[in-house]
């Protein structure tokens, strides 16, 4: 008995492979966790002071502070949750190779059961050609 294959638009597959996407996307958040940050800040300002007289006085200032933080520690925590949407990404890939081998099982012992049964194939069977 040969199976049809599941169609790649199958309801199922289309919602698997979404959660593969979401579990890449997940493990590459939490990967972020682990690299360093770059914060910029600046400030620019003028201090204007109209004199009696015909010419004006003012001051200008400015400012920039950068800050890089690089995380040295965090206990395991960080990378256990890694590990674990790496787990759970390994899960989802396997999640459309499965229901496709599981809807052809069922599609097997349902006309399996047909033909034990009656003796003649099944709607599946017939248009499938087994």
């Amino acid at each position: 008995m040969h199976s049809q294959p599941v169609p790649d638009n199958h309801p199922d597959i289309i919602a698997a492979q979404f959660n593969i996407d979401a579990a890449q996307f997940n493990v590459k958040v939490l990967e972020g966790n682990m690299l360093p940050t770059v914060t910029v800040e600046g400030n620019v300002g003028r201090i204007w002071n109209p004199s009696t007289t015909t010419s004006y006085d003012y001051a200008d200032s400015a400012s920039i502070v950068g800050r890089v933080s690089v995380p040295l520690y965090q206990g395991g925590q960080v990378s256990s949750q890694v590990r674990q949407a790496k787990e759970e990404l390994g899960n989802a890939r396997g999640s459309p190779s499965g229901f496709r081998t599981r809807q052809r099982a069922g599609l097997d012992r349902g006309c399996l059961g047909q033909l034990s049964g009656s003796g003649s194939f099944c709607d599946g069977c017939a248009r499938t050609g087994r």
